[in-house]
């Protein structure tokens, strides 16, 4: 196998891990978004039965004193429940941003693990494989050049073996 094919297989490899990993993370971020207007949501529902909860007792109010008593205690079991809620939901929140930042480092760990092995194995491609290729196609070459020499069919120099030379260590 040559040496590009290899990198470019490392590459898409690489690749499609970041591809992966960024829909990952994007659902993750929809996700989040979704969880946000629904809490918004429930948060605007949850006011709109407040403030009619408060228009209620305020009429209770005007009509007698033990309906007030009664609504009284009713706004204090829905004040309650809300505060309840918004404790859940402040929890659900924290909870959602505290998974979604261990996402995002997860994904940059993994990102930066590929990176060094893709990094590391071209290093070993390199040392391995093709230093010693070249080193190997010298050496037949200078015994190819030693053996034309000695039996007498030295070759004059041109042009074009020059530029096969210089594009060989390029």
């Amino acid at each position: 196998m040559n040496y590009g094919v290899v990198l470019l297989i490392f590459l898409i490899i690489a690749a499609l891990g970041l591809i992966l990993q960024g829909a990952a993370l994007l659902g993750i971020f929809m996700a989040a978004q979704q969880l946000r207007r629904q809490v918004q949501g429930t948060r605007d529902d949850l006011k709109q039965k407040v403030e009619q909860a408060v228009r209620s007792v305020m009429e209770l109010l005007a009509d007698s004193r033990e309906p007030v008593k009664n609504a009284a205690v009713n706004l204090e079991e829905i004040s309650r429940v809300a505060r309840e809620r918004v404790v859940l939901l402040d929890e659900t929140i924290a909870d959602v941003t505290q998974r979604a930042h261990a996402q995002v480092v997860r994904a940059d760990q993994v990102v930066s693990s590929v990176l060094d092995k893709v990094e590391t194995t071209a290093d070993a491609v390199e040392q391995n494989v093709v230093s010693p290729l070249l080193e190997v196609t010298a050496f037949f070459k200078g015994v190819r050049v030693g053996v034309e020499h000695l039996l007498g069919r030295g070759r004059t120099s041109g042009i074009q073996e020059a530029t096969q030379d210089e594009e060989m260590f390029i």
